[in-house]
């Protein structure tokens, strides 16, 4: 959506692992999805004009004020990193704050998920997959944790971060206010978290089902894509049973990210087309991340479950889940 399971087991979530010390990030300038892609997400979600700085998006929040106060050089936007990571586990301490006042036995138990695991199954039964394959993601345990970054599975378990959903519920509540309750917020993010990386379990036991699907040539910028297939079958799964208003909910906060990375390619467009030595966006992330390596873990969670949102699982993926009839066809093998 992280931390418990076997990091080699990660499929899914915001990340994979990564070991900011031995991966070579390639240079990257601008965003790999085409404008109008992003722009289509942005015009369905009656979003502010200009978001507030949020709790997820921190870090970015941090490049984009350097950037825009002329500073542009790698070395002292990560040695003012240095000086700002005081602010960044503040508001993880903040997040955990939270979450601790939330009665979760109301609000979201392992009860719970288990219903949310039947809805899948019913779906998959709808669709007419065969029993053996259903049986593989009945089986599949349910762990809740506390991890800041992301949510994941193994081959037997799912498991599902309160801390990222309390925090991007956080980042709903300071862009719409609480005409839905935070807690209920909470709780639709717990559902989906759960089934999408469900999703992604029913992929692998499909024969990679995802393969079946042809990719989507509209995602295409110079010349390749990074349409993400296996995101966009998961959210499909994610958004099973839940209720048009939930689905309202679970749409503005995919809008919420898309519009915050959004955001910082639009501040490092500006800045490369009129400077010839150009910002590299993942080069600053990988310095920032190196610097901070493993005396930082929760900063270094975030970090990296922030990083893939701006090459390889980039939020518009999340935000398009694929229609019924393209999964339907793609487990059927049609």
């Amino acid at each position: 959506m992280n931390e418990k399971l076997d990091n080699s087991s990660f499929e899914s979530g915001e990340v994979d692992e990564m070991d900011f010390g031995e991966v070579e990030l390639i240079p990257k300038y601008e965003s790999s999805i085409p404008k109008e892609i992003t722009n289509n997400i942005l015009q369905k979600v009656e979003l502010p004009p200009e978001l507030p700085h949020l709790g997820s998006s921190i870090i970015e929040d941090f490049i984009a004020d350097n950037i825009n106060e002329g500073i542009t050089e790698v070395e002292p936007i990560v040695n003012r990193f240095v000086e700002f990571k005081n602010k960044i586990n503040e508001y993880i301490d903040s997040v955990k704050e939270k979450s601790e006042s939330i009665n979760w036995e109301e609000v979201f138990t392992i009860e719970d998920a288990k219903k949310e695991q039947v809805k899948i199954c019913e779906e998959m039964g709808d669709m007419g997959i065969s029993k053996d394959a259903i049986d593989v993601i009945a089986a599949m345990n349910v762990e809740i944790g506390e991890g800041i970054g992301i949510s994941s599975l193994s081959d037997k378990a799912v498991y599902a971060s309160r801390l990222q959903v309390v925090r991007k519920a956080m980042d709903y509540i300071a862009v719409f206010g609480t005409e839905v309750p935070f807690e209920q917020v909470v709780k639709i993010l717990m559902k989906t978290t759960i089934k999408h990386e469900l999703g992604h379990r029913i992929d692998k036991v499909m024969g990679i089902a995802t393969n079946r699907i042809s990719l989507d040539q509209s995602w295409t910028k110079n010349g390749e894509t990074d349409e993400n297939k296996s995101e966009r079958f998961a959210e499909f799964w994610g958004n099973v049973g839940l209720s048009d208003e939930d689905k309202r909910i679970t749409s503005r906060e995919w809008a919420i990210q898309v519009s915050k990375v959004n955001h910082l390619w639009d501040i490092i467009n500006d800045y490369n087309s009129v400077h010839e030595q150009k910002l590299d966006l993942m080069g600053i992330f990988g310095a920032i991340g190196e610097k901070i390596g493993e005396a930082e873990p929760q900063i270094s969670d975030l970090l990296k479950a922030r990083m893939f949102f701006y090459g390889g699982n980039e939020s518009e993926n999340y935000a398009l889940p694929y229609d019924r009839g393209t999964v339907e066809k793609a487990v059927r093998g049609e």
